[in-house]
């Protein structure tokens, strides 16, 4: 499986070979950039307890739950598929986890796989339940056993449901860039010096003295040499969401 994933891998990204020198260097800026420290992104050790916590409460406690129990019984049905399924995301796992940096977006490749596990974990307790519990009696309890399955799998769903109708709930509202953008224009006067963090929208530098605080955002600028500053829910929420360990930001 490891042959596979490696000649799959050449097929689909030629140029990694191609370009070899080109690849290694990359490699090894991302080697170091997932090494050093990521202001938000960055823990004192592995990254392994915090990917594990965003499957359980991103992809799902119940979905993960699914998954585990699917890789243990295609394991003991089929230990070639069960290891040419497992490969590709214990060495992704294992190769992320041992860096500093972590970042959940790094999860979204491997969601294929750990859905093919749990589609096979449901199913083999559907096999289980159609199998069992042939007499009247024991059919009452084949029923209720059922139902708690199908009640089990909408709850599984029912995370990324949620997240879908607030992601598609989001999309229908006005855009607060423009929005944001309209206030500014009507209300901060011409020539007024502001700072725009990460990810925030553009200001007109004809009309405004603006400063692009770059990648580290008011941790590395001080705010009080502008007359405003736009932030970014999505820049300095990390903070806000870690405040034991990045105090002074989550402060400012």
């Amino acid at each position: 499986s490891v042959i596979v994933s490696a000649v799959t891998f050449i097929l689909t990204t030629p140029y990694a070979v191609l370009e070899f020198d080109k690849l290694m260097t990359h490699l090894a800026y991302q080697q170091k950039f997932y090494s050093g420290i990521e202001y938000g992104y960055t823990i004192s050790s592995l990254s392994y307890a915090p990917y594990f916590m965003s499957l359980m409460t991103k992809y799902g406690l119940v979905p993960f739950a699914f998954t585990v129990y699917g890789g243990i019984v295609l394991t003991k049905k089929d230990r070639t598929l069960a290891g040419l399924i497992l490969c590709f995301p214990v060495i992704y796992l294992a190769f992320f986890g041992a860096y500093r940096v972590h970042f959940d977006r790094n999860l979204v490749v491997l969601i294929p796989f750990l859905a093919l596990l749990s589609g096979w974990g449901v199913h083999d307790l559907i096999d289980r339940f159609r199998d069992s519990f042939n007499t009247d009696r024991q059919r009452i309890i084949k029923g209720f056993c059922s139902g708690f399955l199908v009640l089990i799998l909408s709850v599984s769903v029912w995370q990324q449901m949620t997240l879908s109708a607030q992601r598609l709930r989001r999309l229908t509202l006005p855009d607060m860039r423009i929005v944001s953008n309209t206030w500014i224009e009507q209300n901060i006067p011409h020539g007024a010096s502001i700072g725009r963090e990460r990810y925030t929208f553009p200001v007109d530098p004809n009309r405004y003295d603006v400063t692009y605080l770059g990648h580290f955002g008011l941790a590395s600028h001080d705010e009080k040499r502008f007359d405003y500053v736009i932030t970014s829910s999505y820049d300095y929420d990390r903070f806000l969401s870690n405040e034991q360990q990045y105090p002074r930001e989550a402060a400012r």
